[in-house]
């Protein structure tokens, strides 16, 4: 069981963690946050030329001269589309991780756009007994322990301990 949860997300990746006690307290630094694996979207690994036509969003000149008109793609749309759906796969995995490990609070760290994409889908499925709290920030590349440090300034998360006893050398 983890009373945390912290999904820590951008467009491109989605990081999870559980805040769990070090296996043995009296030697080793606790609580710490573990990684579970990550989720990727898949349409930001393509390159742009395999998700769009060649052509791009822009103003051209009509064949032989003629007069100017513009023409668009609509990439923001389907860029806007292709974060939604990512963020609602992001949102099944988080509730489901939270489900199946007793978590009381559901942390969700994003840059602003991705937040907007995932408040909706996660707190239309959320259950009741779980505290939602947001941050809207990009910490997709920080590391647990940096991570950690953050939440915990912040009062989102306990501070960790040190290790309650020494072990003495002789």
């Amino acid at each position: 069981m983890s009373e945390y949860l912290v999904v820590a997300s951008n467009s491109s990746r989605a990081r999870f963690f559980q805040l769990k006690d070090a296996d043995n307290p009296d030697l080793q630094s606790s609580p710490n946050l573990i990684e579970a694996e990550p989720l990727d979207n898949p349409q930001k690994e393509l390159h742009e030329s395999k998700v769009f036509s060649d052509h791009e969003s822009g103003v051209s000149c009509a064949a032989g001269g003629g007069s100017w008109y513009e023409y668009d793609d609509h990439r923001e749309r389907h860029v806007r589309e292709f974060d939604r759906r990512f963020a609602k796969q992001v949102a099944e995995r988080a509730l489901a991780d939270a489900s199946a490990s007793g978590t009381r609070c559901l942390i969700l760290i994003a840059n602003p756009k991705m937040l907007g994409h995932l408040r909706p889908e996660i707190r239309s499925r959320l259950k009741t007994d779980i505290q939602l709290q947001e941050l809207p920030r990009e910490v997709t590349k920080l590391s647990a322990l940096e991570l950690h440090k953050l939440l915990s300034s912040q009062d989102f998360l306990p501070k960790r301990k040190p290790p309650q006893c020494v072990p003495k050398i002789d």
